[in-house]
């Protein structure tokens, strides 16, 4: 929803009261997942429309991206209606927690090797660094 937003922000600079109704920037509130799945179907029925497609398209937005969003608007609905299958057993919650902090462990057994092989020090290990993320992962606590 934000990308499409954004692309409207660039497809249509002057254009504050069509950026405002039809692709709902600057409209925030309310936050609930109903009001938010309410504007993004406004804003995809706006990508539809055959006098935004080409500014849209222009910006990189195509007939797939189209596709994808209502796929994902009509997927947070189905999921808003039942609820109960996305709520996991503390089971469940614990066997995720477990996978996650092995994976997180073998993340950091790959970056400590790719420090051994690959020296931040070195400015000829630069491209190779930046193949393995080790600039971006993890993320600043």
């Amino acid at each position: 929803f934000a990308d499409l937003k954004k692309l409207a922000r660039k497809a249509f600079p002057s254009d504050t009261p069509k950026l405002t109704e039809q692709f709902q920037w600057g409209v925030d509130k309310p936050g609930d997942l109903e009001s938010v799945l309410k504007r993004a179907r406004i804003a995809l029925a706006s990508a539809r429309l055959p006098a935004n497609v080409a500014k849209l398209q222009q910006q990189t937005w195509v007939a797939a991206d189209t596709v994808r969003f209502a796929e994902a608007i009509e997927a947070a609905a189905a999921a808003e209606k039942s609820p109960a299958q996305w709520q996991a057993s503390p089971a469940a919650t614990d066997a995720r927690h477990a996978l996650a902090n092995e994976f997180f462990a073998n993340i950091a057994k790959i970056r400590a090797a790719v420090d051994t092989r690959f020296p931040a020090d070195d400015g000829a290990n630069a491209a190779i660094r930046a193949e393995f993320r080790m600039n971006v992962f993890p993320p600043p606590a």
